[in-house]
């Protein structure tokens, strides 16, 4: 791998850990594309996206002004600037492993390993106890770990952690680990793109999920561009039967989370122009998720 493609390989890696997720499918690149425009402001195409990945496959490479916003993206002032923390970061990167080496042998040569060892353990059993007070969820009356429909968060970090998912910018859309096909989903209520509806009085039974452009975007976004979106959107959805922890964004008409519980699609109802989201239960405990596995349909 040369240079210029493993700059190339790193930047969809920063990208890919920026946006909480890997390029997969098409609605992938067409989150991050929303994300980079509304971080800094400047468009950068689902397609051109996907090229960059060699989801689409033309030869062709990014050009420079496009590689400058990705770069910006993650915090660069241009794909130059990138390119340069990528190679002070390897010198950063081989000087420490090189004094790390030198660190290591000076020590086992002074001291019996096992005594390494033992110093070893109370960092260890500190960095546990951490761990665990960091991670664990907040312990219900009964003393079994239980979110019930209607509990409220103030912020997406206090419930992520609960699931042992380190918040990021894409927080709305979280893959659960360990849980194939399993997202905590943390939709906006009547979001202006992702039309997220239902019934706020009876916390949403149901949850219409749909696309279409802000009123500024309607002269860029032609009807055919909205009809793919959602396509793309439920054929998605179908393919891979997803199972959504749900927690609402302004259901209350304030910045604060709801639990509303765990959605699953109803096929009956949803169909190329919109996905139908049907809640099957409105608990769930946390000290046992493989069973969520069983209620997909």
């Amino acid at each position: 791998m040369d240079a210029s493609e493993q700059a190339l390989q790193q930047l969809r890696d920063a990208l890919e850990a920026s946006a909480g997720r890997q390029m997969c499918v098409p609605r992938d690149f067409e989150r991050l594309s929303e994300q980079i425009f509304a971080k800094v402001h400047a468009k950068v195409s689902s397609t051109t996206l996907k090229r960059l990945w060699g989801y689409l496959k033309d030869g062709s490479m990014p050009r420079e002004s496009t590689l400058d916003i990705l770069s910006q993206f993650l915090g660069h002032s241009d794909w130059q600037a990138f390119c340069s923390s990528l190679r002070k970061e390897n010198i950063q990167n081989e000087t420490v492993v090189a004094k790390s080496v030198l660190d290591e042998g000076v020590r086992v040569s002074r001291s019996n390993r096992r005594w390494l060892w033992w110093l070893m353990l109370p960092v260890v059993a500190l960095c546990l106890t951490l761990i665990y007070f960091v991670t664990r969820p907040a312990d219900s009356a009964d003393g079994t770990f239980v979110l019930t429909k209607g509990q409220t968060f103030q912020s997406a970090d206090e419930y992520l952690r609960l699931f042992g998912i380190t918040p990021t910018a894409t927080y709305w859309d979280a893959p659960l680990p360990h849980q194939h096909g399993i997202i905590v989903w943390s939709p906006q209520y009547h979001h202006p793109h992702w039309h997220n509806e239902g019934n706020a009085d009876s916390l949403c039974p149901t949850i219409t999920e749909y696309w279409t452009p802000m009123e500024a975007e309607t002269d860029t976004f032609t009807d055919e561009l909205v009809r793919q979106k959602n396509q793309n959107l439920y054929f998605t959805v179908m393919r891979t039967n997803e199972l959504r922890i749900t927690f609402m964004r302004g259901l209350h008409a304030d910045s604060t989370f709801t639990f509303l519980g765990v959605y699953r699609v109803d096929t009956s109802k949803s169909d190329s122009t919109h996905v139908v989201w049907q809640r099957i239960a409105d608990c769930l405990n946390l000290t046992n998720l493989d069973y969520l596995q069983q209620l997909k349909n």
